[in-house]
C-alpha cells in the first residue's frame, strides 16, 4: 500500500493500478447517477448513455475505454485517514472505490451495454449534500488533464491559498522529474482555466515559487443533463 501526496489533516493510502482523469470522470458520473437509488443498491445504466455524458466516442473503443475504466476502479483499495478539526483523535475509511459490476450485451440486435455497478454505501455517503462541492460538470469535460485535475482542486476552495509549485506537482500526481517542464504545463493549465471562465487570475511568484489564484464569480449552477 502506497501513501499518496495529500494535504494537511488527510492521509491516503492506495493499492492497485494508477488511475487518471478518465477513471475520475467515470466513477463522478456513475456517483451521480447512484442519487437516483436507495444507498447500496445497483447503479444501472446503459453503456451508450454513459459515454454520452462523458462525450466520449459511442464505438467499440469507447466501450473498452469504459470497460477499463470500471476494471481499475474495482481492483483499488483505498485507506483515507482524516484528523479531527479540535485535535481528538481522527476517523476513516477503507475499501475499494467500485466494488462489482457487471454488462450486458444482446448481439444479435445489437443493443448498447447494459450496466450494473455496485458501490460501496461508504464511498456514496461522502457524496452527502453537506459532505462534497458541486463541480461544474460541462467545464470539467472541456478540459486537458492537468487542467482537470486543477479545476477539482480548486473548486473545493473558496478563497484558494498558496501552493508551491513543487506541492501542487506532488498532489496531483504529476511524472515530470523536471520542475521546470511540470512549471511550463502548470502555467498551460492555468491558461485554461481562466479561457473557460473559471479563474480570474495566476500568478507564480518568482522568488518562492508559490502559485496564487483567483476564483472568477461563481454563476448559478447549471442542472446536469439528467437532472430532471
Amino acid at each position: 500500500m502506497e501513501k499518496i501526496a495529500s494535504v494537511r489533516g488527510i492521509e491516503i493510502f492506495y493499492t492497485g493500478e494508477e488511475l487518471g482523469q478518465d477513471d475520475g470522470d467515470a466513477f463522478l458520473q456513475i456517483v451521480h447517477l447512484a442519487r437516483q437509488q436507495p444507498l447500496g443498491e445497483a447503479v444501472i445504466f446503459s453503456g451508450q448513455k454513459l459515454l454520452n455524458e462523458l462525450n466520449w466516442q459511442r464505438s467499440k473503443a469507447g466501450y473498452e475505454r469504459l470497460r477499463a475504466c470500471i476494471n481499475r476502479l474495482t481492483a483499488t483499495s483505498i485507506v483515507v485517514k482524516v484528523d479531527n478539526p479540535n485535535g481528538q483523535g481522527d476517523k476513516g475509511y477503507g475499501g475499494s472505490l467500485v466494488r462489482k459490476f457487471d454488462w450486458s450485451r444482446d448481439a444479435r440486435r445489437g443493443e448498447s451495454q447494459q450496466w450494473q455497478v455496485w458501490l460501496e454505501p461508504e464511498i456514496i455517503a461522502l457524496f452527502g449534500h453537506d459532505t462534497y462541492t458541486k463541480i461544474d460538470w460541462r467545464q470539467r469535460l472541456s478540459l486537458a488533464p492537468l487542467a482537470k485535475w486543477l479545476h477539482q482542486f480548486y473548486y473545493t476552495h473558496r478563497v484558494p491559498i498558496g501552493y508551491r509549485v513543487d506541492t501542487l506537482r506532488a498532489l496531483c500526481g504529476s511524472r515530470m522529474t523536471v520542475l521546470a517542464k511540470y512549471r511550463s504545463k502548470l502555467k498551460e493549465a492555468m491558461e485554461e482555466l481562466v479561457s473557460i471562465g473559471f479563474l480570474k487570475s495566476w500568478e507564480i511568484n518568482s522568488s518562492t515559487d508559490v502559485v496564487t489564484v483567483v476564483r472568477a464569480p461563481r454563476p448559478p449552477a447549471l442542472p446536469r443533463p439528467d437532472a430532471n
